[in-house]
């Protein structure tokens, strides 16, 4: 069962106070806990022969970027939301979608480094964790940028041209 915020089927049904909880409970916690994870798991086995060089300090550089973000959404962003003041939301959202794009760049470059995370033969269980976490992450990070930009900031701000 479930402990996450519940968000209708069609998250643009549901509530801006409900929707926010869910990004936080759903996504923002689980990214802390699984990049925490990742960067011990990715410490662990970069001394394996053929383990991409770079990887810890890549996986440290997305969480610390990761962490910056969530944290500009929860003490500026989400609070201004649930006030109802969006005269004053333009220029953080802007920001957002700034950062969603560096966040979507510096996983290209963990999929370059990893090969699509293709973990080579013979490499440990702690190896074949950490590349199977990487892609459950990216995987995450793709749904919780989609429920931001596509449901959550068109309600305050006209999408970003593309």
């Amino acid at each position: 069962m479930s402990t996450h915020a519940a968000v209708p089927a069609d998250p643009r049904q549901a509530p801006t106070r409900d929707l926010i909880a869910h990004i936080l409970e759903r996504y923002h916690a689980t990214h802390r806990r699984d990049l925490a994870e990742a960067v011990r798991l990715a410490t662990e086995v970069e001394h394996e022969q053929s383990c991409p060089q770079g990887l810890v300090d890549l996986l440290m550089l997305i969480s610390d970027d990761l962490e910056d973000h969530q944290q500009k959404e929860e003490v500026v962003l989400f609070p201004r939301m649930l006030a109802g003041s969006p005269d004053v939301l333009a220029g953080p959202i802007a920001r957002m979608h700034l950062d969603h794009a560096d966040l979507a760049a510096q996983f290209e470059t963990l999929r370059l480094l990893t090969e699509g995370f293709t973990v080579p033969a013979g490499a440990s269980e702690s190896w074949r964790a950490l590349y199977a976490l990487c892609a459950r992450i990216e995987a995450d990070l793709t749904a919780h940028v989609e429920l931001e930009e596509g449901v959550l900031f068109r309600r305050f701000v006209a999408a970003p041209p593309i």
